[in-house]
């Protein structure tokens, strides 16, 4: 049973879905939670901290939009350079250092931050209502949601960067020895040999030299 737990999710992080999923999850909460709290944490921040919002129905979806616009567009970048990485891998080294690819932690997050932001604005952009209904505009999500895309032009730079270092030969082999060491880890946790004292070797008999 513990087995058959370890090999699926063994093959749930090798996956691209899970961690975009779950950040995009993430993203969806903190977008429906924080509309409900705007408001007093916007009021709060007028009041104490002299912080004041400015900006109207119009401006606030205007800059959602092309946010949202950005990231999907980046999105579909960042899929394009993996996916050529991945060719070029299989082509030159063989197809079985795809697995090791496809479990790179750095490019499932690089996709997720950016599928999390696309949702977030979206779904705040959703929220916003203009003068002639009952006037709402989330200041402090729209702020939250430009300091999101810029934190997604850092790891954009980032992804090229990791892509460029991970297709290298040496890269590739430090990758693979260190996986090999840590599958023989877990199926030999027990350090043979590291309790018991070695006994010293004796000098040899004078009669065989």
């Amino acid at each position: 049973m513990r087995g058959q737990f370890f090999k699926i999710w063994d093959r749930v992080r090798s996956s691209f879905w899970f961690i975009p999923v779950v950040m995009a999850s993430v993203a969806v909460a903190l977008a429906l939670v924080g509309v409900t709290v705007d408001v007093p944490v916007t009021q709060w921040l007028a009041l104490n901290l002299g912080w004041t919002f400015t900006g109207g129905a119009e401006g606030a979806s205007a800059v959602l939009g092309i946010v949202a616009g950005s990231m999907i567009t980046i999105a579909g970048v960042v899929f394009s350079m993996t996916l050529v990485a991945l060719s070029l891998t299989s082509s030159q080294l063989g197809p079985r250092l795809l697995r090791s690819f496809m479990r790179d932690s750095t490019t499932q997050v690089v996709l997720g931050t950016f599928i999390a932001t696309f949702l977030y604005c979206l779904i705040v952009l959703r929220t916003i209502r203009r003068a002639e209904e009952v006037a709402f505009v989330p200041h402090l999500l729209v702020t939250l949601g430009v300091l999101l895309a810029v934190a997604s032009v850092g790891v954009f730079i980032y992804f090229i960067h990791h892509v460029s270092v991970s297709i290298q030969a040496n890269a590739i082999a430090a990758r693979i020895g260190k996986e090999l060491i840590e599958k023989i880890d877990s199926l030999f946790p027990e350090r043979i040999g590291r309790e018991t004292q070695r006994i010293p070797a004796e000098p040899p008999d004078a009669r065989f030299l």
